[in-house]
């Protein structure tokens, strides 16, 4: 099992105007796992790199709204909504 305080995982300051806390990924579990689980911040205005996944994620929209990119296609997203776009 692994266990992970929110107060305990540093926030990663991204170039894109992000900021990441990562809870779980396969190089920090027990027995690797094949998701990332994380919490990511976005300025208004700014928009992560895009990047090809190497474990499943879902991601679910605290607050504001976005577009989402997915191979070439974009989705609308917004407060509440929660996108799992493939799984590893």
């Amino acid at each position: 099992m692994s266990v992970q305080k929110n107060s305990e995982i540093p926030t990663i300051e991204g170039s894109e105007g992000t900021k990441i806390k990562q809870y779980f990924r396969s190089d920090n579990t027990v027995k690797g796992i094949r998701f990332s689980l994380a919490q990511v911040t976005i300025k208004q205005g700014k928009k992560s790199r895009r990047h090809k996944l190497q474990s499943s994620e879902i991601y679910y929209i605290l607050e504001g709204s976005g577009i989402l990119m997915i191979n070439n296609e974009s989705f609308s997203v917004k407060k509440d909504d929660s996108v799992c776009p493939s799984i590893v």
